[in-house]
């Protein structure tokens, strides 16, 4: 009988144990915790060092961040992946800037956009940029899509972007350029060089 008492004893602890493990998750619930917290994109000090969040910081300062109709999360605590209009891969890399047609964007873009060495696509058609073509996009080697179009973009087209082997789209129509199309350019398969009224650069630049 002692064995059985002795049995029967553990059994309601472990049923306790249980049901008040169970009481537990319903409260931390109830409280918006999460029983097994998981990892959250935040941004910490270490990445406002990053290379990617200083360029991003530029970008959204040199052209009006405060006054872009939308920049939820820009230059927050929350990881670069939740600020409005930035893709990232599982690497949590930026691939992407996609703010063509976005009102308040504006000014000069900055030279930091060619630290952004994991970009695919910037797309900022149709804003108000003025200035001239950053040449350090030519250094954004994994670049497939370039859309720069209906802009106020001034100067000529440098040079430089031609050393963007992987580029499928370029975009560079609806602005003041000058000056000649990089031949180097002429390989890339979707583009808008024929409303530029731009020759090719003789020269092979």
């Amino acid at each position: 009988m002692r064995i059985a008492s002795t049995i029967l004893r553990d059994r309601r602890r472990v049923v306790l144990a249980t049901l008040a493990a169970l009481a537990l998750a319903v409260l931390l619930a109830a409280c918006g915790a999460d029983a097994t917290p998981t990892p959250t994109l935040a941004s910490s000090p270490a990445q406002r060092n990053n290379p990617e969040w200083k360029a991003l910081a530029a970008f959204y300062n040199a052209t009006g961040g405060p006054n872009w109709w939308s920049n939820s999360n820009w230059l927050s605590d929350r990881h670069i992946s939740e600020w409005d209009g930035v893709t990232t891969n599982a690497k949590g890399q930026v691939i992407a800037l996609s703010f063509s047609w976005w009102d308040g964007l504006r000014s000069e873009m900055p030279t930091e956009l060619g630290g952004l060495s994991n970009l695919e696509s910037l797309s900022l058609s149709g804003t108000q940029l003025t200035g001239e073509i950053p040449a350090e996009l030519g250094s954004l080697s994994n670049l497939k899509f370039l859309q720069l179009s209906g802009n106020q973009l001034s100067g000529e087209i440098p040079a430089e972007l031609g050393n963007l082997s992987n580029l499928e789209e370029l975009r560079l129509s609806g602005n003041q350029l000058t000056g000649c199309v990089p031949a180097s350019l002429g390989s890339v398969p979707n583009n808008d060089f024929d409303e530029l009224g731009l020759p090719f650069c003789e020269d092979g630049g």
